[in-house]
């Protein structure tokens, strides 16, 4: 069992969970439909992530949807140092596991609009960048 500290599970959690909070934002729809989407995502998730997520869940960012965006993405490229540092394989499959809880909230209202697409690519080059 890998240990992370109160701090980086927070940085995990923010991460997961804020990708999904993003494409939720990115078009408006249901909220409530996209964030049990999030959810039964998160749920899904490999024992693994599961058990660096913890249990608690996050204090999300608040404040301009650019700030929010910008520590949700912030969080993002944490989130994998922190995985490639303590737990590489965990490190390897979580880019796939943050875009499948974007996924599934973007798919959640039955369909994926062009503004769920961009938050989904801003997604994915915090996953690919490098601290």
């Amino acid at each position: 069992m890998t240990e992370y500290t109160d701090e980086e599970r927070q940085t995990l959690r923010i991460a997961v969970y804020g990708a999904g909070l993003l494409v939720s934002k990115a078009d408006p729809g249901s909220m409530e439909v996209e964030g049990s989407a999030t959810a039964t995502a998160i749920k899904s998730l490999s024992p693994e992530l599961q058990e660096a997520l913890g249990t608690v869940f996050p204090k999300l960012p608040r404040g301009s949807a650019a700030q929010v965006e910008g520590e949700v993405l912030d969080a993002l490229r944490q989130s994998v140092a922190i995985l490639k540092a303590k737990a590489p394989r965990v490190a390897r499959a979580f880019p796939d596991a943050v875009v499948s809880v974007c996924d599934a909230a973007a798919n959640a209202d039955g369909g994926v609009s062009q503004p769920e697409v961009a938050a989904i690519t801003k997604v994915k080059a915090a996953l690919a960048e490098e601290l």
